[in-house]
């Protein structure tokens, strides 16, 4: 059960990482059709290329996560929890890795903006 709980949890932080990615990048949209300096542009290509970034990462974790699940379920009775409980907590710490990373992100965008 403990590994459910901790992949539905995974799942979460990462579907919100990936819906808060939508709106930042619907709002570099916005931004570029109102902005046309070089500079300006150069600065939104940057973001625009970490935000897919960001979404790569995520839809790799995701596919992790359901990996570990689907062998724990297969392996559940070959006594193999102590591994996959090692894999989930790097798994976690990747996913706390990304959000941090992904609120700093978030953060250097809306300087961006403001400028």
């Amino acid at each position: 059960m403990w590994f459910k709980t901790e992949a539905k949890n995974g799942l979460s932080i990462l579907d919100w990482i990936r819906q808060e990615n939508v709106l930042l990048k619907n709002r570099l949209s916005n931004a570029v059709q109102q902005e046309v300096n070089k500079s300006y542009l150069a600065r939104a290509e940057h973001f625009q290329q970490k935000f897919i970034e960001k979404d790569q990462i995520v839809e790799l974790l995701r596919h992790e996560i359901n990996t570990l699940l689907m062998s724990h379920y297969n392996h559940y009775h070959r006594q193999e929890t102590s591994l996959m409980q090692k894999k989930f907590h790097l798994l976690k710490r990747d996913i706390e890795k990304v959000k941090d990373e992904f609120e700093l992100l978030k953060l250097s965008f809306e300087q961006y903006l403001l400028n």
